[in-house]
């Protein structure tokens, strides 16, 4: 889904919205996904990213 996003980036917020998982069954899947260098966490922007790895997996 997150691959999917126009910008390929969201917030936190936006993902529980497009998922239905509150928040904190959501962020361990994101986290897990982080180390999988599929998705990144920009911390400053609070949004979570496709890397080029998500991209192309």
């Amino acid at each position: 889904m997150l691959a999917a996003a126009p910008e390929q980036a969201l917030t936190t917020s936006a993902a529980t919205e497009l998922t239905g998982l509150p928040a904190e069954r959501l962020i361990p899947v994101l986290a897990d996904l982080t180390r999988a260098r599929l998705v990144e966490r920009d911390a400053v922007a609070e949004l979570w990213r496709v890397t080029e790895h998500g991209r192309n997996a």
